[in-house]
């Protein structure tokens, strides 16, 4: 984890060289959100918390989902940077009140990865990093150099593995060798000796043999998928189907030449623009 961290945050300077894990699971006391499970949650010697996510599948919202997850996290480390501070100045002493008040909005590091084996929208390479930031600085930056973020503290990782493309021979840091790792495990029939003790022993770790231990796998594979995920998939799918539908109805309606655009909207509650963008791309396939 320490390798993988210190390759994937791309740290050059004030490298981790410790690393606890913490509880995956959290409860948070927001609607629809009671239990937040995590598949990585660990803090470094410096106090950086960091939350490590494996997904397969896209969830609806997805980049919503990322930014509550991310909230619900800072949130609940912030109690615990709270308590700790009371803890540190617990006498009703001037002094010590107005340490605790001095620190009331001080939030701790908390950074988020999230590896995601499907296409990203709006992320042109494999790696992205999203941050809070200025729009006045974003726009001024267009003229120099690039804008700094509102605050260092909070993090989002955003690793789209459709995007990382790189070959063995292509592998020139740790990051690349990690990702490469994490892509093509499931995959490769050989993985390459990577010379690099923390790699190598992620291969050791995860090599089995596909017949002998045909049950160990299935039983990954099984505990793998959440509740939360599958619950992300059945939305989706449900979407999905609700959209082909009502596009099916659509088209049926405007082959009737018999209800205007307007009438059509309405029957199938959606919106004029949807109705006519629907029509010009029949006209656009029939005349192909």
């Amino acid at each position: 984890m320490i390798s993988f961290l210190n390759a994937i945050l791309r740290l050059d300077r004030d490298k981790i060289n410790k690393v606890e894990f913490m509880d995956t699971q959290l409860s948070i006391h927001a609607a629809d959100l009671l239990i937040l499970q995590m598949d990585i949650h660990a803090k470094t010697e410096s106090g950086l918390h960091i939350n490590v996510e494996m997904q397969g599948w896209p969830n609806t919202f997805f980049k919503e989902r990322v930014i509550l997850q991310e909230s619900a996290f800072l949130c609940h480390e912030k109690t615990l940077f709270d308590a700790a501070i009371r803890e540190k100045f617990s006498t009703n002493s001037e002094m010590d009140q107005a340490e605790r008040e001095k620190h009331r909005y001080e939030i701790p590091h908390v950074y988020a990865v999230w590896i995601c084996n499907f296409d990203i929208n709006g992320t042109a390479g494999y790696y992205d990093c999203w941050n809070l930031y200025s729009e006045h600085n974003v726009l001024q930056s267009a003229k120099g150099e690039a804008p700094l973020p509102i605050s260092p503290k909070v993090k989002y990782i955003i690793i789209d593995l459709k995007k990382f493309r790189k070959k063995e021979s292509e592998l020139k840091c740790d990051e690349h060798r990690w990702l490469y790792l994490i892509k093509n495990a499931a995959n490769s029939t050989k993985l390459p000796k990577f010379h690099d003790s923390a790699l190598d022993n992620a291969v050791r770790r995860i090599t089995v043999n596909t017949k002998r231990d045909k049950k160990i796998l299935e039983d990954q594979v099984a505990c793998t998928m959440t509740l939360d995920e599958q619950m992300g998939r059945l939305a989706l799918a449900r979407v999905e189907e609700r959209e082909s539908l009502t596009r099916r109805h659509v088209e049926n309606a405007l082959h009737g030449n018999v209800l205007t655009v307007q009438q059509i909207a309405e029957y199938n509650e959606v919106s004029v623009s949807y109705v006519r963008k629907v029509k010009a791309e029949m006209l656009a396939s029939s005349k192909k």
